[in-house]
């Protein structure tokens, strides 16, 4: 489905801009022919689409929107699909950088379609650690700050304090915690 609206994605975009219902019309026909000739399950896909939203009840015009709306669904829908793809190649190309291969190597594995690109690959890894650093700041300030009253109260509660005892006292808070 992804390539079928990829390859005529030009035609719907002009269609919508000029507002040819004609042409969206015809659309809608190349796109169900081509759905159910490439893959018989598909067949009255988009009819049951169509027929979901009322079309009897609605005058021509209207009608023809509905084709172009349930067109624009099935968009969304290959695209939502191509994000999963793209995201499952994205891991893929971030596996391979942790083992070793280079930009070369990605990028040869991306022009065969197993991979993302390095600089797809390269981003990902830029906001990881980016994100990893968020992650650790904000467990040390959360419990760092608890460490630092814990020592405090302990240090003023108990001036005369060994601080062999301290530190057994503080291993055994943190165990506890």
């Amino acid at each position: 489905m992804e390539k079928i609206f990829k390859k005529k994605e030009f035609e719907l975009e002009r269609s919508q801009i000029n507002g040819n219902n004609n042409e969206s019309a015809q659309l809608f026909d190349f796109f169900n022919s081509q759905m159910e000739s490439r893959d018989p399950e598909l067949c009255g896909f988009f009819d049951i689409l169509f027929r979901s939203m009322n079309p009897n009840e609605k005058n021509k015009k209207t009608r023809q929107q509905l084709k172009q709306k349930v067109m624009m669904l099935c968009y969304q829908m290959a695209a939502l699909r191509n994000k999963q793809v793209s995201g499952a190649k994205a891991a893929i190309g971030l596996y391979m950088t942790g083992t070793g291969i280079s930009t070369a190597g990605i990028n040869t594995l991306s022009n065969m379609g197993i991979s993302a690109t390095y600089q797809t690959v390269y981003n990902n890894k830029k906001k990881i650690v980016a994100a990893h650093e968020q992650s650790v700041q904000k467990y040390i300030s959360d419990n760092v700050r608890k460490l630092e009253n814990l020592m405090y109260f302990v240090i003023y509660k108990y001036p005369n304090i060994n601080f062999n005892k301290l530190n057994l006292f503080l291993a055994k808070s943190t165990v506890n915690s």
